[in-house]
């Protein structure tokens, strides 16, 4: 299915040369603004969706270079999509959003199912939904029926991804966080779930992303391949805590966002490419027809860069191949 800071005391520089600075970074220094924890992003259709860590939901349509907020989502939701559907999940309610909306998302909870527990990935599948939870249950509802668990691990369930008939669950958290037991997969649509962990010498898995019948894993010590169904072998990124990984539909690219070394760009994940935004912890990504989306999380270490930036991954465009631009218009702080 088509899914430490340091403090450096500088000598006084002259204004001349600050103002120098200014020009020649001004491309990707974007505004300097209050919401830059991006939790997610997401793509359907022509708009594209941001959740924030405790500023709600925010969407983007394409052709704009504003963000709207959505008004049913108040602190960190988390989104997902299918081809004809977007759900979005905060606290124990689901919200559904039909293809081609923006407004209003429709409450389609019959309980509140999970409960307080925190909620760390998200999963649709045709009217089927997947939640992913910090207590190593995945959650499974369908339709209107009420939401199961089955318990999966002894860790945060961080990502999960479908490919064929098979149901995969990684578990860990962050680089900084106590540690994952690899990943998990279901062949029975969740109700059971058996480790596949061997090749997997990096447990704490952060994010998952299928490319045609592969499987890829990001860790924090870099990505890895599950070869043949059965095995894992390291293919990239050594030594780099990847935060986020997506894949591009219809092709074999992998895109891989870390915490500190910026984004990668991988044509069939074997070989990396680095494409921009170091220093910058990039925990979302997304990518549409003709862009990728990243999204920072935390305060960045260089005053001014955070939010949310955009690249064309289309060669021969006007916006120029390679270059990354802020996109942080409407994203605004929730006020009381």
């Amino acid at each position: 299915m088509k899914q430490i800071l340091t403090s450096i005391r500088m000598k006084p520089k002259p204004l001349f040369v600050i103002l120098l600075c200014f020009v020649c970074c001004s491309e990707e220094e974007p505004e300097n603004l209050p919401v830059f924890s991006i939790t997610g992003l997401v793509v359907t259709g022509k708009t594209v969706y941001a959740s924030t860590e405790a500023d709600g939901l925010f969407f983007l349509q394409e052709g704009k270079d504003s963000w709207q907020r959505s008004d049913t989502f108040h602190f960190n939701p988390l989104i997902a999509v299918s081809e004809t559907t977007a759900y979005a999940v905060q606290g124990g309610y689901i919200h559904r959003l039909d293809k081609g909306n923006t407004e209003p998302w429709v409450d389609i909870s019959t309980s509140h199912g999970w409960g307080n527990e925190v909620i760390w990935s998200l999963l649709v599948v045709g009217d089927t939904i997947y939640a992913g939870m910090g207590n190593g249950r995945v959650y499974r509802a369908t339709g209107r029926e009420r939401l199961s668990w089955v318990a999966v691990a002894n860790a945060a369930i961080s990502s999960l991804a479908i490919f064929g008939t098979s149901l995969y669950a990684g578990s860990g958290e962050y680089p900084h966080s106590s540690e994952g037991e690899g990943v998990f997969r279901s062949l029975d649509g969740g109700d059971s779930w058996t480790p596949v962990n061997t090749g997997l010498a990096e447990q704490n898995v952060t994010s998952l992303a299928v490319t045609g019948t592969t499987v890829y894993a990001g860790t924090r010590d870099g990505v890895f391949r599950l070869e043949h169904d059965e095995s894992w072998t390291h293919v990239g990124l050594s030594g780099a805590a990847v935060a986020s990984l997506v894949a591009e539909s219809g092709t074999n690219r992998l895109y891989a966002g870390t915490w500190a070394d910026g984004v990668f760009r991988s044509p069939s994940g074997v070989s990396w490419q680095y494409w921009g935004l170091a220093g910058l912890p990039i925990r979302a990504l997304a990518v549409s027809e003709k862009y990728l989306y990243a999204g920072t999380f935390g305060r960045p270490l260089t005053l001014g860069r955070a939010g949310i930036f955009r690249k064309t991954t289309v060669p021969n465009t006007p916006e120029g191949f390679g270059l990354w631009t802020p996109i942080n218009q409407g994203l605004t702080k929730i006020t009381n």
